[in-house]
């Protein structure tokens, strides 16, 4: 009896580990995919891919995309321009730059007007059109608009309700709100509220006009009826990130931070904290008046545990637990404030915990560059702090992938390295083959000091001799000086040459000139193929200058992919005439090729996985 049921475990063993999904790894700038043995299942011979989803994963065979099974067979033959990953049965691809939705058979199974889907639930789905790019809400099984596409904007569905928006029919840059359920009933109608925040909790913060006040509006708090539950008092503050957790909202007073709860009551009643946070997993960390260290409470307000804390990371409670600073060095407590981890580390990663371990770092120097170690809650150190990166998605069917020594590696949840990217030092370099515009990489600075500056790489070279036209600012390729660039792929020189009397000046940002590629589209007109990346906060913008008889060098990857075309530089300045007019440059043009999804796949506003994809620009 005993045999057989050991005989029974390692068949449903072996069982377990043949239906888990094979983990994605770049070896030679190639996707590839590994079992859970570390073993390769499925050989790196991808330009791109991404990690199984619903059996399947997107791969891109040179220029086009399919999908495989788990055993690296075609499920759908290359033939997309780009595919996402499939989800509940289905998944958006691209087929002539048009977004088309298929089944896991690969036929199509939604109307070609629809440009965008995610889930509500199992059967419905917000989508958005192609032309007007207006959004509803779908049956996915009947086809049938439940929400017709009519909003600008629907967020996700919480407790069966979502925030609508759409444009005023009259006045300019008027947004309206509402509130629909999932069959598209007003549970608030537009124009009841100047502004609805998105619902947390079972909670929304709304605004109408009040005449009354002294800011002309009031604020107050409505539930997922839509029934206005209170109206918050004037003299409180609530700042446009503060939403209802746990039934709490976090509000100021005078001189103190307190709570309303959801009958619109303040608490506690007494004003006793100058500082308090959002309550989590049913804990708050507070810092009472004329203290400087805060504590954990619970939805009482009760002192939980015995222990103060000089800081507390600002994802507190996630998986339960919470990261705290105490005596300059920090810990990870659970929700009885009790020490999981004592404090002993200079910094423990946001991330927090994950499968029972976390993640500690140091600084290697004063570029912030940092070196990551991993422990679990027993306090034995798995890894040492020599990983350079690792995956903030955490481990996937017990596999984590790490750089280390710049090289992708992945763990398993015991720390044992059971797969390493291999680095040929000798690999020679190649074209770059990519399926996304790339962004901005003409850097450069100036030699005269004139104003703000920043960064001073890449200055001005004197002209010696007629290299470069004469009496004019250019742009030239220069496809017989092959260069490197970005340490892996072929590139060519490109000069900017100043050959006039003038001194030109360039806008930048962040010590990157507005200076980007293009390329001839089907229709032969010139289309950008790359672009500069959206300001953020802290980004620096200085005039940089390239005096008379100067050039700049840079270096332009050769791209490759299986749309034949022509490609050129494009180079915004200022006119010496007029030094708030801005003028455009073109350089020569020169054969070469792309893919297509280079003309309109711009990741300007999603997360790019970094390490874990085979090129990151």
């Amino acid at each position: 009896m005993i045999k057989i049921f050991i005989l029974i475990c390692f068949i449903l063993k072996i069982g377990f580990l043949q239906a888990q999904s094979p983990i994605k790894i770049i070896q030679d700038g190639k996707v590839g995919y590994i079992n859970q043995k570390g073993e390769i299942a499925i050989p790196p011979v991808f330009l791109n891919g991404y990690d199984f989803s619903d059996g399947l994963a997107a791969v891109r065979k040179d220029g086009l995309y399919g999908f495989i099974d788990k055993k690296g067979k075609w499920a759908i033959e290359p033939q997309y321009d780009y595919a996402d990953n499939f989800i509940k049965g289905l998944t958006i691809v691209y087929k002539n730059e048009k977004p088309v939705f298929i089944n896991k058979k690969g036929e199509r199974i939604l109307p070609p007007v629809y440009n965008s889907l995610f889930f509500v639930d199992n059967k419905r789905a917000v989508i958005s059109t192609i032309h007007s790019r207006k959004r509803g809400v779908l049956d996915i099984k009947s086809k049938i608009l439940l929400v017709d596409t009519t909003f600008n904007y629907i967020s996700s569905f919480q407790n069966g309700v979502a925030l609508v928006r759409k444009n005023h029919p009259f006045i300019e840059n008027k947004v309206q709100y509402g509130v629909i359920d999932k069959q598209g009933k007003y549970i608030v109608p537009f124009n009841k509220y100047e502004l609805i925040r998105h619902y947390s909790g079972g909670f929304a913060i709304v605004k109408r006009k009040d005449s009354t006040n002294i800011y002309g509006e009031k604020y107050g708090v409505i539930n997922t009826k839509g029934n206005l539950l209170f109206e918050i008092p004037d003299e409180i503050s609530i700042s446009s990130e503060n939403d209802f957790f746990d039934g709490y909202l976090k509000i100021r007073l005078e001189n103190s931070e307190a709570y309303i709860n959801s009958k619109g009551k303040i608490v506690p009643n007494d004003a006793v904290y100058e500082e308090v946070t959002d309550f989590k997993n049913g804990r708050a960390f507070v810092m009472k008046k004329d203290e400087d260290n805060y504590i954990l409470i619970d939805k009482k307000f009760k002192h939980i545990g015995h222990e103060v804390f000089e800081e507390v990371q600002r994802d507190f409670f996630r998986n339960n637990y919470a990261i705290v600073k105490s005596n300059d060095v920090w810990g990870i407590i659970d929700r009885n404030g009790e020490y999981i981890v004592k404090p002993k580390y200079k910094e423990i990663d946001e991330i927090g915990v994950i499968a029972n371990k976390y993640f500690f770092f140091i600084e290697e120097n004063d570029n912030g560059d940092k070196k990551y170690g991993m422990v679990n809650l027993k306090g034995e150190e798995i890894i040492k702090p020599i990983m350079q990166d690792f995956d903030k998605a955490g481990f996937l069917n017990g596999i984590l992938r790490l750089l280390i020594d710049d090289k992708v590696t992945c763990i398993n949840e015991k720390g044992k390295i059971i797969w390493q990217e291999k680095k040929n030092p000798l690999k020679p370099k190649k074209p770059l083959n990519i399926d996304f515009m790339h962004s901005g990489y003409f850097y450069a600075s100036s030699s005269i000091r004139k104003g703000r500056y920043g960064w001073l790489g890449n200055t001005p070279q004197k002209i010696s001799g007629n290299i470069f036209a004469q009496n004019t600012l250019s742009v030239v390729i220069d496809t017989a000086q092959i260069d490197t660039f970005k340490n892996d792929f072929i590139g060519y020189k490109v000069f900017v040459s100043n050959t006039t009397k003038d001194t030109i000046e360039f806008d930048t940002q962040g010590n990157r000139l507005y200076m980007k590629l293009q390329a001839q589209n089907k229709k032969g007109e010139w289309q950008d193929i790359e672009y500069l990346p959206p300001s953020f906060c802290g980004m620096k913008y200085y005039d940089t200058q390239l005096e008379p008889n100067a050039f700049w060098s840079f270096t332009m990857p050769k791209y490759e992919g299986l749309f034949k075309t022509k490609i050129r530089v494009e180079l915004e300045y200022f006119d010496a005439t007029n030094s708030r007019e801005k003028k455009i440059i073109y350089s020569n043009s020169i054969n070469g090729s792309i893919n297509i999804t280079q003309f309109w796949r711009n990741r300007r506003w999603y997360y790019s996985s970094g390490f874990t994809e085979p090129y990151n620009d």
